[in-house]
């Protein structure tokens, strides 16, 4: 059974810019991740923002639930975002 992947017209964790808010949507990763990311509080429904890159870029930093998270690039890839604030 094939993972279903974002689609390019889909907007995920990765494409939300520093500052820009967002509901997690679907996550597209194993089990054993998106049970970890459950565990940790990311679950669809909550807003997410991106407030900090670091300076290779990857992980990035989120704020989430008054709590802050780095997260990699290839993992946030995986993150659907259903709502971006337009601001």
């Amino acid at each position: 059974m094939k993972r279903k992947e974002a689609g390019k017209n889909e907007l995920t964790l990765f494409d939300l810019r520093i500052g820009r808010e967002g509901i997690v949507g679907e996550i597209l990763a194993p089990y054993f991740i998106k049970e970890r990311l459950h565990h940790l509080g990311i679950i669809s429904g909550i807003m997410i923002t991106p407030i900090e890159a670091t300076p290779l870029g990857s992980p990035r930093v989120y704020l989430y639930l008054h709590t802050q998270i780095a997260i990699r690039n290839d993992l946030a890839r995986k993150i659907r975002i259903k709502y971006v604030d337009k601001n």
